[in-house]
């Protein structure tokens, strides 16, 4: 079959792009009226596509897949590497004569490789049509609502719950105490008794703890605790390795990841958190994931954020 390259287009070259970009979207039914066809055919659009493939920051990238020295497909994204990391999909198909035999999961799979050299920490697209949608959702893509102009989003995300056992959380602890930054922000010091109690008969019952995964690898620690089913909200705590959360934004898509499964699979309305006073990393996180703050003491900021 041959292994799936990359060819990056430049800008000087999009004219062909632009040319199976149009019939890609009509043939494969992704526009269907006249004002769609008219728009995305229009200076408008494209001066605006090629404007941010030619600015400083954030570059937009248009790009064919390539196997045995044929072109079977091609894709837009951009990588806001100014932010968390996100990279936005707009555009992802294999051309019709070699859909079939898993080629989709071999280009989205070199397109993987290749966006993360360039900075892509988790993946982000609308998507409005049935088979794509379970295209996606087979390489493990979830449904996020829907966006500012009321089209569907899936994401992915390289990190995973998983739930933690006892030995996972001694481990994970223990080199979370070492780490020289945790001082910082946390005076007290975890053992393995103090970890122990999470696992206890009378905690469990209204507590749920995961390891957050990046492959096999346990780079965080996420708590729902004071889950009441009455009132239907919770209380969230993650913690991330110092190292995990720079520059990756494990934390931005950890707390994420939870509030999907707070509000999804425990059916919560809302969940609280809190930020030490002096952790203003973690304070910008929860807000920006839709926190809003509540009140403060002398050691804690709170915050709470309710299902929409």
């Amino acid at each position: 079959m041959g292994r799936i390259q990359i060819e990056e287009i430049p800008v000087e070259h999009i004219e062909e792009f632009w040319k199976i970009h149009i019939r890609y979207l009509i043939d494969d039914g992704v526009i269907t009226d006249e004002e769609d066809i008219e728009y995305f055919q229009s200076a408008e659009y494209r001066d605006v596509i090629k404007a941010h493939m030619i600015r400083q920051v954030d570059q937009h990238h248009m790009l064919y897949f390539v196997r045995n020295g044929v072109r079977i497909g091609a894709s837009q994204y951009n990588t806001y590497r100014s932010e968390d990391g996100k990279c936005f999909i707009l555009d992802f198909w294999v051309f019709p004569a070699f859909r079939g035999n898993g080629t989709g999961h071999q280009c989205f799979e070199a397109l993987q490789q290749y966006t993360k050299a360039d900075g892509a920490h988790y993946y982000e697209l609308n998507c409005t049509k049935e088979n794509a949608h379970r295209f996606w959702k087979s390489l493990g893509f979830v449904d996020c609502g829907v966006d500012e102009d009321d089209m569907p989003v899936m994401q992915l995300y390289p990190l995973r719950l998983q739930p933690m056992t006892r030995e996972m959380c001694h481990e994970f602890y223990k080199d979370f105490q070492n780490d020289p930054a945790i001082g910082h922000y946390y005076e007290y010091v975890y053992t393995p008794e103090i970890t122990d109690r999470y696992f206890d008969t009378n905690s469990v019952a209204d507590r749920k703890l995961f390891a957050l995964m990046v492959g096999n690898q346990i780079v965080g620690e996420c708590k729902l605790k004071n889950i009441d089913p009455q009132k239907r909200e919770c209380r969230m705590g993650i913690h991330l390795q110092n190292d995990a959360v720079k520059e990756k934004g494990y934390g931005t898509q950890a707390e994420r990841l939870i509030l999907q499964y707070a509000f999804g699979e425990l059916g919560m309305v809302a969940v609280n958190a809190d930020a030490a006073l002096k952790n203003t990393r973690s304070q910008h996180v929860l807000e920006k994931v839709g926190f809003r703050y509540t009140y403060e003491d002398d050691t804690f900021k709170y915050y709470r954020c309710e299902k929409k």
